[in-house]
């Protein structure tokens, strides 16, 4: 374990090095989403839009550009919705305060400490034959979709990035999101650091799905050259 923390922190360390030195990261990362994010209000991200409850479960990274998956395979991740950091989520009774089943996280009444706010992320991936998972959160702001997200190790507070749910495509039935697609930019003084993240709940998708979820990104403006695709094929079950 303490071997793949190197090599990640060799990733990222390689990440800053490699990165463009002409800084674009926007002011206000909130401009990259789209109206089923913001629930149609672009001022301030205001009224229904993005439900993190359906956000929650496993998913399949699909492509993505992020030089700390060099070496990387098999990437997975299961989202939990902890609440809002002050927010009283009820009995359970409703099924808003449940998290994964359980009601309460805290186990008193669906009430969320402050402290387990936010998602918690679990990002299992392979380095070779090798597992290996990540503990990420991403705390929530007052924009909807907007969010700091940071590794769960120690320290893992003082480095936090900007991150936006860049589109959410929710499924037929309404219960829960199919794709997800996640901007993050970050700047360390002339360094740029992006990260762009595509998702779904199956396994696999079309060459014409993953298309549609691309121009998606452009059309918003978010630039960018190639990125780089998941083959799930062979990949274990999540642990």
């Amino acid at each position: 374990m303490a071997a793949l923390l190197v090599l990640r922190a060799v990733a990222l360390i390689t990440v800053y090095g490699a990165t463009s030195t002409v800084g674009s990261c926007p002011a206000d990362i909130s401009i990259y989403r789209t109206s089923s994010v913001t629930g149609g209000d672009d001022d301030d991200g205001a009224g229904d839009g993005l439900d993190l409850v359906k956000m929650n479960g496993l998913w399949y990274e699909q492509a993505y550009i992020d030089l700390a998956q060099v070496g990387e395979s098999c990437q997975v991740f299961n989202n939990t919705y902890l609440g809002e950091a002050s927010e009283d989520l009820g009995d359970g009774s409703d099924g808003v305060g449940d998290v994964d089943g359980v009601d309460g996280v805290d186990g008193v009444d669906g009430h969320v400490m402050s402290s387990t706010s936010g998602i918690d992320q679990k990002f299992h991936v392979k380095y070779g034959p090798i597992p290996y998972t990540l503990p990420l959160h991403y705390d929530t702001t007052d924009q909807t979709g907007v969010f700091q997200r940071y590794a769960q190790y120690p320290g893992g507070k003082f480095l936090k990035f900007p991150s936006v749910v860049v589109d959410a495509v929710l499924s037929d039935d309404g219960t829960e999101y199919t794709s997800l697609s996640e901007y993050l930019c970050y700047m360390i003084g002339p360094i740029e650091y992006v990260e762009i993240r595509i998702a779904t709940r199956s396994v696999s998708v079309t060459n014409d799905e993953l298309e549609e979820m691309e121009d998606v990104l452009r059309g918003v403006g978010i630039q960018y050259d190639n990125l780089t695709y998941v083959d799930h094929n062979g990949c274990d079950p999540w642990p």
